[in-house]
């Protein structure tokens, strides 16, 4: 379809531009390239789960799911530097996780069940822009309580 045609490439550009710009203030503020560039798949796998999820549920690619990426990545980018700072301050992953885990858990709930109320929504779009937010925010908090503290970690050794 010609929309999904424009939608796509739209989306594309949107986030490799958002990433990057996340990336340099990461770089500048942590001062550690592996740090920096380890936010990426952070980030970025929630998206890919979220929208690799759209045939499996029959939902199309419309302009209301193409703005999931722009609200999601900001969100689970910040959940991301919190976890990449939590880490950076603590020797251990299990304790970074268990100091920032309760505060990315309670924040990451409360995102999900407020988009999750736009489930009940008259409008289609509508729904299926909360119901997939919900999503994205739940897939970015498991990605950040377990693969961060193994991606991040594993670049610091030695």
């Amino acid at each position: 379809d010609e929309t999904t045609g424009r939608i796509v490439p739209a989306i594309a550009q949107g986030l490799v531009v958002s990433l990057a710009a996340n990336v340099i203030l990461l770089l500048i503020f942590l001062r550690r390239p592996w740090l920096a560039l380890a936010a990426l798949p952070l980030a970025g796998l929630p998206l890919l789960f979220t929208y690799a999820a759209l045939p499996a549920v029959d939902w199309p690619l419309d302009i209301g799911i193409s703005m999931i990426a722009c609200v999601a990545l900001g969100i689970i980018m910040d959940d991301a530097i919190h976890m990449t700072y939590a880490l950076h301050r603590h020797a251990d992953a299990a304790e970074a996780a268990r100091d920032i885990g309760p505060v990315l858990t309670a924040a990451c709930l409360a995102l999900s069940l407020a988009f999750s109320a736009c489930a009940f929504g008259g409008f289609s779009y509508t729904r299926r822009f909360g119901v997939l937010l919900a999503t994205a925010f739940i897939v970015g908090l498991i990605v950040n309580l377990t693969l961060a503290p193994a991606i991040l970690r594993k670049g610091e050794k030695p």
